[in-house]
């Protein structure tokens, strides 16, 4: 269970948040922010780099920032600019490839997200995902090498990952996994994207429900950040012109409108960005509940180190049988693994073809972990195992706010 952080901690953090989002806001009307003086700069520089969003909090409060602060985030401001540029030449000459060799490629999420942003450049992102036509992966392989991008060395079972000069893309050939949006109405929707194409780019009232089921994936997996519902609030107040009828049939069709209905609360409340629909707004109770999380995440939930432990979260919130009953189960496989496992395990060798000496092994395991570096590793499995049923509760009433309880017996 999180500690809950001093009171004072935790109001700077809140105060933190609070002005974020309001800059936030004020950005995508184009007007100035109002400086404020009774801020807790580290606490709010911290925050602003956690969630990626450096270059727009300094282009609109650049001129009254501390120096201290004004000096950390300019430099990630002028960074954002480099990249961005960098990014915009690149996808110039990857389509212009793709199309001489009569391949397909549509840009999803970034960099054709930030072109409703109200300054495209100062939207940051760490990699590029390009969506190529299934079948086409080879080929389209072959044209990124020939281009001087390289395999980054990442092991990813749905996209290749690249880079050429530092800059990282991802090229897919499926927008869903099973084992990500386990609704399979969900999977089968979001890889059919090829009948929601045009002009070489996706439908926008498609893509704006990629990026909504996006989100969900990472609020249920290691958790999202402010970024995320920034770039729905751009797409809802600037985007390309929606057809929120359509929207709506498919977010019901989908089984996302109950989690939409709190994505649009939540925009409405931080941005005051309002989507042009009838929806469930949360209660202010329940506002806050999903602020502190979001506070705490960071842009992909890593800023929160208790994230680490949701797949356990959720095999407990799913489990149709008693946590002590789940956790003496749990504990049982991982004090004495099976077979298969142990006969790979570093220092255990000698088990390979000798299934009778199991036990032994299970013994010699427990000494190597005790002497090992790896310590961390097997602590952090044993508090996955004894979660507080307090820290359940919480998560269980968050994902009820999120209309996810339905998901998480599923993901």
């Amino acid at each position: 269970m999180r500690k809950a952080p001093p009171k004072a901690e935790y109001a700077g953090r809140e105060a933190a948040f609070s002005f974020l989002v309001s800059a936030l806001a004020d950005h995508l009307r184009g007007r100035a922010t109002a400086p404020v003086t009774d801020l807790d700069w580290e606490v709010f520089c911290r925050l602003v780099r956690a969630h990626q969003l450096a270059a727009v909090v300094y282009r609109q409060c650049g001129s009254f920032l501390p120096a201290a602060a004004r000096a950390q985030l300019e430099k990630e401001y002028g960074a954002t600019l480099f990249v961005y540029a960098n990014r915009v030449s690149d996808l110039r000459e990857i389509s212009a490839a793709f199309q001489a060799a009569n391949l397909p490629l549509f840009s999803v999420k970034g960099l054709a997200v930030a072109r409703y942003y109200p300054i495209p450049n100062l939207r940051s992102m760490g990699d590029c995902d390009l969506l190529i036509r299934p079948g086409d992966e080879e080929a389209a392989i072959a044209v990124m090498r020939s281009l001087g991008f390289r395999h980054d060395g990442e092991v990813s079972r749905h996209a290749w990952t690249c880079e050429r000069g530092g800059r990282h893309y991802e090229l897919h050939s499926r927008l869903a996994e099973e084992d990500e949006y386990p609704d399979p109405r969900q999977s089968a929707f979001f890889n059919g994207y090829m009948s929601f194409t045009r002009e070489g780019e996706l439908d926008w009232n498609f893509h704006f429900l990629f990026l909504l089921s996006h989100l969900r994936k990472h609020f249920l997996a290691n958790g999202v950040g402010v970024r995320q519902f920034f770039d729905l609030a751009a797409l809802i107040g600037r985007g390309p012109g929606l057809d929120w009828a359509r929207i709506g049939e498919m977010t019901a069709g989908l089984g996302l409108t109950g989690f939409a209905h709190a994505c649009y609360s939540l925009i409405e409340s931080w941005f005051g960005v309002t989507a042009p629909v009838e929806f469930r707004r949360l209660s202010p109770a329940e506002t806050a509940a999903v602020t502190d999380k979001i506070t705490d995440n960071g842009v992909f939930g890593f800023a929160d180190a208790q994230n680490k432990f949701n797949d356990a979260r959720r095999s407990f919130l799913s489990a149709g049988r008693p946590r002590w009953l789940l956790r003496l189960s749990m504990l049982a496989r991982r004090a004495f693994p099976s077979y298969s496992t142990m006969r790979t395990y570093p220092g255990c060798g000698y088990l390979d073809g000798r299934p009778w000496l199991l036990p032994a092994a299970w013994a010699h395991r427990f000494f190597l972990i005790l002497f090992r570096r790896d310590k961390k590793i097997h602590g952090e499995t044993l508090h996955s195992i004894f979660i507080s049923g307090r820290d359940l509760d919480r998560q269980k009433k968050l994902l009820q706010i999120m209309d996810l309880q339905g998901d998480f017996d599923k993901s």
